[in-house]
């Protein structure tokens, strides 16, 4: 039997590879294909998979097409919000539109709504200020020192709990007793808190 290739440039070729390799296989055994758009040359590519994979494929344009589908939709006037995306039926468009918008809300213009309040768009900066990285900054330096400061077993120990490794998977990578681990670990974390008071 002919090796399937990694990828075909059109459907007809595809479909014909995989007529042949589905020759005599079971349902559960057969081969499907899924496609993209090459990124350089813009072109359809088929690429031969399996069911599963197809079928993962499938759900992702499925959820692809209703992202594109509510953000394409208009935005229209609310009593209770101001404005919201449209959910209504286009062919039959309440607003008389032709056609969606499908335009994003600006930040940059003052709305009306439907009891001519004006009102604008804020968006909250959440983002941390200049004075907070350096803070943040502060801190893990102080904390990569306190660090490099323990002894081998404690550093051991510490790096292994980064890992989420629970104290009885510790003490046996480390050959020692789950009690000594548990102790240990706390009395590492209160130093390393008691020192680093001063950043909280």
């Amino acid at each position: 039997m002919k090796e399937l290739l990694e990828e075909y440039d059109s459907r007809e070729k595809v479909e014909a590879a995989l007529a042949k390799a589905n020759e005599g296989k079971r349902e559960d055994e057969k081969l499907y294909y899924c496609r993209y758009k090459h990124s350089l040359t813009g072109k359809w590519m088929y690429v031969p998979c399996s069911k599963k994979q197809f079928e993962d494929w499938r759900s992702m344009q499925r959820d692809e097409a209703k992202r594109i589908d509510l953000e394409t939709r208009c935005v229209v006037p609310s009593k209770r919000y101001g404005w919201k995306k449209c959910m209504e039926n286009c062919d039959s468009c309440p607003y008389g539109k032709l056609k969606r918008e499908g335009n994003a809300i600006s930040l940059d213009y003052t709305y009306e709504n439907e009891d001519g309040d004006e009102f604008e768009f804020e968006i909250e900066d959440t983002s941390p200020s200049v004075v907070e990285k350096m803070e943040k900054q502060e801190l893990l330096d102080e904390l990569k020192r306190l660090l490099d400061e323990l002894d081998d077993d404690d550093r051991q120990i510490i790096e292994l709990f980064k890992l989420n490794m629970s104290d009885a998977e510790i003490a046996k990578a480390l050959h020692s007793k789950k009690s000594t681990i548990q102790y240990r670990r706390s009395r590492i974390i209160e130093t390393l808190k008691i020192k680093l008071e001063k950043f909280f």
